[in-house]
């Protein structure tokens, strides 16, 4: 269950930090083409050293996969899909509207968990 979360995780962790790296390398270079417009001063993009984004296509693949991934359910192994079906008990009035049973009685309920038990000791001596 652990494996699957952290594999996802890694993706996600190598997608932004690739994005975050071409955002900041976008950003020096916006900032540094405006600050030499304005002081009129003549910009060559040889100036930056900004290398090609060859990571592109990595990351696409990785968003792909990651996609791909997250599609999937994460469920631990031996879980069932299944869950109990609470408003069916609310429905045959098992179970009043805020949760507590109408109709319960405790020694039936004794009775079903073990029937060695005597009810001797609850009756009074």
């Amino acid at each position: 269950f652990l494996p699957l979360i952290k594999e996802r995780v890694k993706l996600a962790e190598s997608i932004f930090a690739t994005d975050n790296n071409d955002n900041k390398q976008k950003s020096e270079a916006t900032w540094f083409h405006q600050m030499a417009e304005a002081a009129d001063l003549p910009f060559d993009d040889d100036m930056l050293e900004i290398a090609p984004s060859k990571d592109k296509g990595k990351v696409n693949n990785q968003r792909m996969e990651l996609h791909h991934l997250l599609l999937e359910p994460l469920r631990p192994i031996g879980s069932k899909r299944k869950f109990y079906r609470l408003h069916e008990d609310m429905n045959s009035n098992k179970i009043s509207h805020d949760g507590e049973y109408s109709s319960r009685d405790a020694t039936a309920d004794l009775m079903q968990k073990s029937k060695k038990h005597s009810l001797k000791r609850f009756r009074k001596r």
